[in-house]
């Protein structure tokens, strides 16, 4: 006998937020782009995704839902109950809780209010993490090899490239298929637009500080002696070379793509699931730590943190992780491009 469906869904109304999918006790509930998969036989009716879905995408069916009462006519009256939030911003409602809306049938939190993207386990929070960890120390371990050391020019940069490619590239993997589980990719990591004039003013204005401390960290450590270390790792004018194709390497892997996946490990998983259980100054104040270390330098550790600081304090304020991506490309596009000034002066 075939088990009646108790969901009517309209994957045409879904914009892919993946609400449902975290509210889902059974994990039974996938979405993306055009479609909702719902596996039946985990499905047991219980009305949890029509909860949390305010654009009528998934409906219970007349009759069925558990017990669940039908879509009020209108919000309730009174605050929403709210989960610990950073503070500053608004806080967002409790998975099942109705925020009001003026015209609005029990409609839930809007994007900028609502979670920053999937609802991360601890789990996979260090999954990703220890991943990390691993690739960065395989890396450096590769590059380090008398082999890798021994060879001409043209040869290490190729295996610089090609390291940093395939390090990024299981990073990313793993990324998407953690996040297979919680719906869309863009929606699980929280990859919204935010509110453009206000974001884009506080971005610079966190870019400018960041490098401020930057700066002033630094005449504070050349004061006290502390010289930056004399190292074998390459600099950035010849990680790849200074000619065109090594630019563009440079740009390509330190710009655009480190910043994209370390933002998607660090703001996008670990920030959100450390807020999700500690509230968010204590995930900040935890995860720029993480996020300097996996760095790999110690004379750099304390502007990476203060940096780390920016970009998650920028997350849990703009509630996506597009600032974050963005303020962390320009800061590594400054470096760049002052390496290479430097290096075309003769400095």
């Amino acid at each position: 006998m075939v088990r009646a469906r108790p969901l009517a869904l309209d994957p045409e109304a879904c914009d892919g937020c993946g609400r449902c999918v975290r509210a889902c006790p059974r994990h039974a509930l996938k979405v993306g782009a055009g479609y909702i998969y719902v596996d039946w036989e985990r499905c047991d009716g219980c009305g949890r995704c029509v909860e949390v879905c305010d654009r009528e995408a998934i409906e219970l069916r007349d009759g069925r839902g558990g017990g669940l009462p039908p879509r009020p006519s209108a919000a309730p009256v009174g605050p929403a109950p709210t989960s610990r939030g950073w503070p500053g911003r608004r806080k967002r409602p409790v998975a099942g809780a109705a925020a009001t809306a003026p015209g609005s049938a029990a409609a839930v939190d809007l994007p900028t209010d609502g979670p920053i993207g999937a609802a991360w386990s601890t789990g996979e929070a260090v999954a990703v993490v220890v991943v990390g960890l691993a690739l960065f120390v395989a890396l450096q371990a590769l590059l380090g090899t008398p082999d890798v050391r021994a060879m001409d020019t043209g040869s290490r940069m190729l295996v610089r490239a090609g390291s940093l490619f395939v390090y990024y590239a299981l990073q990313l993997a793993l990324l998407a298929f953690l996040a297979r589980r919680h719906g869309e990719f863009f929606a699980a990591f929280g990859l919204r637009r935010p509110k453009m004039l206000s974001t884009s003013l506080m971005t610079l204005g966190a870019l400018l500080a960041t490098w401020a401390f930057s700066l002033v960290y630094r005449a504070i450590a050349l004061q006290l002696g502390w010289n930056p270390p004399v190292t074998d790792s390459p600099s950035l004018t010849v990680l790849f070379g200074s000619d065109t194709i090594g630019v563009f390497l440079t740009v390509l892997m330190v710009v655009l793509v480190g910043p994209f996946v370390e933002e998607l490990l660090f703001r996008g998983v670990l920030l959100t699931a450390l807020d999700e259980r500690l509230g968010g100054l204590v995930a900040v104040l935890l995860s720029a730590p993480i996020f300097a270390a996996l760095h790999g330098s110690v004379w750099s550790f304390v502007p990476l943190m203060f940096l780390g600081v920016a970009l998650g304090s920028l997350t849990l304020s703009r509630r996506s992780l597009w600032p974050a991506v963005v303020l962390h490309a320009t800061y590594n596009g400054v470096l760049v491009a002052a390496a290479f000034w430097v290096a075309a002066r003769g400095g």
